[in-house]
């Protein structure tokens, strides 16, 4: 895991299936070897280190009106999927 703001950061986590979706590649995982809670589906990107290595925490957040819009209809796609 190397998203730098997921829960399970830098611990171990076993892939156990990969399904396609509509916005890309799931990862259906559990922590640790033997795990007997539930398995959570996450994006195959915040497994990329190339990605992962590039996300910087800043002091003072900060985003694009573009990329706030881009992000808008990101999630109503997403919803609308289901």
């Amino acid at each position: 895991m190397h998203y730098s703001w997921h829960l399970w950061y830098g611990q171990q986590v076993h892939i156990q299936v990969e399904a396609r979706r509509i916005g890309g590649v799931e990862l259906r995982c559990v922590q640790g070897e033997v795990n007997t809670s539930p398995a959570l589906e996450m994006p195959n990107w915040m497994f990329d280190a190339g990605l992962g290595s590039g996300m910087k925490q800043d002091s003072l957040a900060h985003v694009s009106v573009a990329s706030l819009a881009g992000a808008e209809g990101a999630t109503v796609t997403g919803n609308r999927s289901r």
